[in-house]
C-alpha cells in the first residue's frame, strides 16, 4: 500500500496507470478490517487520480 500511496502523492508520468494501482495487491488487504478501510480510502484517492489524468 505504501507503495499506491507514493504515486498518489509523487510526480508520476503523464502516461501512469494509476487503475492498475486499484486490483495491485487487494489480496493481501482482507486480513484485518483496518487495513482494509485504509486500502478502502487509498483506492477513492486513487480513483481521483484516475478521473483527473494525475
Amino acid at each position: 500500500m505504501e507503495t499506491i500511496i507514493q504515486h498518489n502523492q509523487g510526480r508520476n508520468p503523464s502516461d501512469f496507470d494509476y487503475e492498475f494501482n486499484l486490483n495491485y495487491g487487494n489480496s493481501y488487504m482482507g486480513f484485518n478490517k483496518v487495513i482494509k478501510n485504509i486500502r478502502e480510502l487509498v483506492d477513492e484517492e486513487t480513483k481521483g487520480k484516475c478521473k483527473s489524468g494525475g
